[in-house]
């Protein structure tokens, strides 16, 4: 056995730590604590049973627990390293309510992408909507242009700073 024990390196020691970490942190006390406080009965999509839903603290809408997740406020840590591993332990579960929010899984998406990135939540929102719209076919991104009034690009690359600039002059109208 080496110095990680089956794990052949460092790098493979942290992933094992982090993944460790996320197990500790999926029943996290306080989280659990949140998430049951904040649960309200409400019909589901049928309207036969009630189900439990959280409110996003982002957007306002309701979710069904399944689609929820709880965020850190303050970001936990880019990476974890061995040298910052006390740190990342203490960030994430050295935690109290006022540390943590509800979001929706979209909401959450969003934040994180602007953490990673360090950008403010406004242009994550549009980037996120460019990479979906990237995402798709040259077909399916002409025809979306087109329906918007714009006429479409050529390239691939023009169609993205054509869907950019369209969702940032929405941004500026509103």
């Amino acid at each position: 056995m080496g110095k990680y024990g089956y794990c052949k390196t460092e790098q493979d020691f942290v992933n094992w730590l982090r993944s460790s970490l996320r197990r500790v942190w999926c029943k996290h006390p306080v989280k659990m604590q949140m998430l049951q406080s904040r649960r309200v009965k409400s019909p589901s999509a049928t309207g036969r049973a009630m189900i439990f839903k959280v409110r996003c603290e982002r957007c306002g809408q309701l979710f069904k627990m399944a689609d929820v997740e709880v965020n850190h406020k303050q970001q936990v840590g880019k990476d974890l390293t061995l040298e910052n591993f006390h740190t990342y332990v203490k960030n994430l579960l050295v935690v109290n309510e006022e540390d943590l929010e509800i979001l929706c899984k979209g909401c959450h998406s969003i934040t994180t992408y602007a953490e990673r990135m360090g950008i403010d939540l406004k242009a994550a929102e549009i980037e996120k909507k460019v990479i979906r719209f990237k995402s798709k076919t040259a077909e399916v991104q002409i025809s979306g242009l087109r329906k918007l009034g714009i006429a479409p690009a050529r390239t691939q690359k023009e169609r993205i700073i054509q869907a950019r600039e369209y969702l940032w002059g929405l941004e500026k109208k509103s």
